[in-house]
């Protein structure tokens, strides 16, 4: 059967084909209909040409400023009042003067518009053509009334040509128990349909709700896709290494650098009288800094921010009130300068370390080779030069005291070093206090990173090979039958051949 769209009717072809086209054409019932609609006019030849083209003109317009709301994440409150200013800016703008994208059809373009199209080639992929994803899961904090569960898939874009990242829902999710966070990934996933066969990859923070053994959220991923791969999130494992070596450390340099900033923070007569010091001290005027305890970066800098304005913090506490007393014997006492000057220089390691790991492109391969730079960086510092030559850093026994440098060998920094020889008032009790709390700390530093990083995983060790150098010392095979789920079946094949 045909159907022919001038008449809209029904008409075999089974016996003359063409010929039955040809005789459906010349047929009256077909003339009749051609005549009729001849006579009809469309509805856009109501429209002038150059006015419907200026409408499409202004729709552009607002579609394009909606994208750049959205890409430079502003709030759709700006929309209020973009018509009116491009009206006043653009006066002789036609475009300008029909303007009319306020927040609410702003908000309907980004969801109804714009946010269907971009998701179109991520769904067309991981829905479509099956092909490998890897999920990333958050949670908002607790400070708004409702708590949010963002999910977002990692994948492949051939359009792209890169590893792109994309949106697939956020929804609410207040009960932060392990079940219901999967069930509110699952729920949105099946409502997008998303199937969890090609899912390769689980990334969330690290607490023992996302990634624990048992009862967590990756435990119930498992169960719905075997072949999942989650190393967690290297920037905070080695965040959580890093503090808590800091707590084999006698003195806190962190908790005087906090107590610091909240003496200031609500007092603009105190941070004037501030001012005076440091003139006085000859240092730079600089606001007190704050150091958030959650984000480690940002205690090197909070330190070096303590060394550079001690002087004028010491003269300044000196000669206040009984209320800082407790400050001023802290940066008075000399070995709190010096648990300073070392916490300053020793993480140094970390930072290097979690800067690598804040790019956004995919270097999840790098995770290995970091690893065992991080692990030689922390034991060249305390473990005996001819022990870290002649053994792999990965079998080095640490709890061993024999591995050790001794005290006068151990890098603490050159800084705290001196101030070890300058500060001739200090007990040789405090020093060697000081020189086993900073042999703890690189000890517990050292333990933590073998612990945390999966150092002998085999993907992790073999997904080296997209790194041309070390093609010839790893094995791709390896990482095919590790995700089957990935890999194609004639792939596998062409593999086993190649390696062969």
């Amino acid at each position: 059967m045909a159907r022919c769209t001038v008449c809209n009717s029904d008409f075999s072809i089974f016996h003359g084909g063409l010929n039955d086209c040809k005789r459906h054409v010349e047929g009256q019932n077909h003339i009749r209909e051609a005549k009729r609609r001849e006579g009809c006019f469309k509805i856009s030849q109501f429209f002038s040409g150059e006015k419907q083209n200026l409408t499409e003109k202004v729709t552009k317009a607002e579609v394009y400023f909606t994208s750049f709301i959205v890409e430079h994440n502003l709030p759709f409150n700006v929309c209020r009042h973009t018509g009116k200013l491009f009206r006043k800016m653009f006066p002789d703008s036609d475009i300008a003067q029909h303007y009319a994208c306020s927040s609410t059809k702003a908000t309907a373009i980004m969801n109804l518009a714009l946010e269907p199209e971009c998701a179109e080639d991520m769904y067309k992929l991981i829905r479509t053509e099956k092909r490998p994803y890897s999920i990333l899961v958050d949670e908002s904090n607790d400070i708004m009334c409702e708590k949010e569960c963002a999910i977002l898939a990692r994948y492949y874009s051939e359009a792209q040509d890169k590893v792109a990242v994309g949106f697939i829902d956020m929804p609410v999710c207040n009960d932060a128990k392990a079940e219901n966070i999967f069930n509110c990934i699952a729920s949105s996933m099946d409502e997008k349909g998303i199937n969890w066969s090609n899912c390769i990859g689980f990334s969330s923070d690290n607490c023992n709700v996302m990634i624990g053994k048992n009862n967590s959220v990756l435990s119930e991923v498992k169960a719905q896709a075997p072949h999942i791969y989650s190393v967690g999130c290297p920037s905070d494992l080695v965040n959580m290494c890093a503090k808590t070596a800091a707590k084999e450390l006698s003195m806190s340099p962190e908790e005087l650098i906090i107590d610091i900033y909240y003496y200031f923070e609500k007092s603009s007569k105190r941070r004037e009288d501030l001012k005076e010091f440091q003139e006085f001290c000859n240092v730079a005027q600089q606001r007190v800094q704050k150091h958030s305890p959650t984000r480690w970066l940002s205690l090197g800098k909070s330190l070096d921010h303590l060394l550079n304005q001690w002087p004028a913090f010491s003269s300044y506490f000196q000669s206040h009130s009984e209320k800082s007393r407790d400050i001023e014997k802290r940066l008075t006492d000399p070995m709190m300068k010096i648990y300073t000057c070392f916490l300053h220089n020793a993480p140094q390691s970390f930072d290097k370390f979690n800067l690598i790991f804040q790019d956004k492109a995919p270097i999840l391969f790098k995770l290995n080779g970091s690893v065992e730079e991080l692990l030689h960086d922390i034991g060249s510092r305390f473990i005996v030069p001819k022990v870290l030559r002649e053994q792999n850093v990965q079998e080095i026994d640490v709890s061993n005291p024999e591995v050790h440098c001794a005290d006068e060998n151990l890098f603490v920094g050159f800084l705290t070093r001196r101030h070890l020889v300058s500060e001739e008032e200090i007990p040789s009790d405090k020093k060697r206090q000081f020189f086993k709390d900073a042999r703890s700390f690189y000890v517990r530093s050292f333990q933590k990173v073998k612990e945390k990083f999966p150092v002998r995983d085999k993907v992790l060790t073999n997904l080296s090979v997209v790194n041309p150098e070390n093609q010839e010392d790893v094995q791709i095979l390896t990482l095919a039958e590790r995700f089957p789920n990935a890999v194609k079946a004639d792939v596998k094949e062409q593999l086993h051949f190649g390696s062969g």
